[in-house]
């Protein structure tokens, strides 16, 4: 195991049009001593329609109507969508672990091994 924050979250950007406020994140991870998030709180914080960028160009649409255009490069876009499935899977490929390990109330940091 052992995979860092940036690729994981690289991944979920580029691949699901969300994009992450590391400073948004950082505050959700301090409610744990040491600083850490589980499964859950993160499939919120991504899933939140503030965070939902054009995947061709990264352009924010959060105060855009959905479905729609991207302004900047006309790319269409529909509500940004990260099943708790989807996130599963890209946690168990990025750290190598069983799908059995990631549910809902495991840490990230502490259970998954996240650096």
């Amino acid at each position: 195991m052992g995979m860092d924050w940036p690729e994981l979250m690289l991944d979920i950007e580029r691949e699901h049009g969300i994009a992450v406020d590391w400073n948004e994140l950082w505050a959700a991870c301090q409610h744990h001593k040491p600083p850490d998030i589980t499964v859950d709180s993160l499939h919120r914080y991504l899933t939140n329609e503030a965070n939902r960028v054009c995947t061709n160009c990264k352009y924010l649409l959060k105060t855009l109507p959905c479905p729609g255009s991207c302004p900047e490069c006309g790319e269409p876009y529909t509500e940004a969508e990260l099943t708790f499935e989807q996130l599963r899977g890209i946690i168990c490929e990025l750290l190598g672990c069983k799908p059995e390990m990631v549910t809902p109330e495991v840490f990230m940091n502490k259970d998954l091994g996240m650096t």
